[in-house]
């Protein structure tokens, strides 16, 4: 039997231009929208907003 790999990739990316952010609401969308994953580097002073697994 054959190995095969199916690689599935986005249909399109998207790129906000960093120009066109001019409120906190524009802020607050985009990051309603993106999921985002950081090191333990990162984490610090956010702790707070860390999603818990049992939440």
């Amino acid at each position: 039997m054959e190995n095969k790999t199916l690689i599935l990739k986005p249909i399109k990316f998207h790129k906000i231009d960093p120009n066109k952010i001019k409120t906190l609401d524009d802020v607050i969308q985009i990051l309603k929208r993106v999921t985002l994953h950081v090191n333990d580097e990162g984490l610090k002073g956010i702790e707070h907003l860390i999603l818990k697994d049992d939440e």
